[in-house]
């Protein structure tokens, strides 16, 4: 399977599920983390123009920003940000802190997550009403 590059200054219809078929989100502080390690990792890198958080998947409506550089968490010097890294470091930390409290071990995504390029102000449109009435 090839897997596309998430390029900067791009809308993307980001979506995934939950391994197998499995909740994600087993109770409400669950949503209340993804959504917080959600901010935690991806509001220097992209603008949410619009989310979908149900059971056993979500979807995500994001433009990249382009050239973020920030100072590293160390203090030592400066890191270049890309949102496809910023996206496997988000996803890692929430099915870490699940599997934690769920008391589970192993994948919780399916691997790759999906992306779609979005091309158009039509595509752009139908996507925020696909997200919109998913929920």
């Amino acid at each position: 399977m090839k897997i596309e590059l998430i390029l900067e200054g791009k809308y993307y219809h980001i979506y995934n599920n939950g391994v197998n078929g499995i909740d994600i989100f087993q109770q409400d502080s669950d949503y209340f983390d993804f959504l917080t390690k959600y901010q935690l990792y991806m509001e220097r890198i992209v603008e949410t123009f619009a989310y979908s958080l149900l059971k056993n998947h979500f979807h995500l409506l994001l433009f990249t920003k382009k050239n973020v550089i920030v100072e590293r968490d160390d203090g030592k010097g400066l890191i270049r940000l890309t949102a496809s890294k910023q996206l496997g470091h988000f996803f890692n930390a929430y099915a870490q802190k699940f599997n934690v409290g769920h008391n589970r071990t192993g994948s919780l995504f399916e691997s790759p997550f999906r992306r779609k390029l979005i091309t158009n102000q039509t595509q752009l449109k139908e996507v925020i009403r696909y997200i919109n009435r998913n929920a």
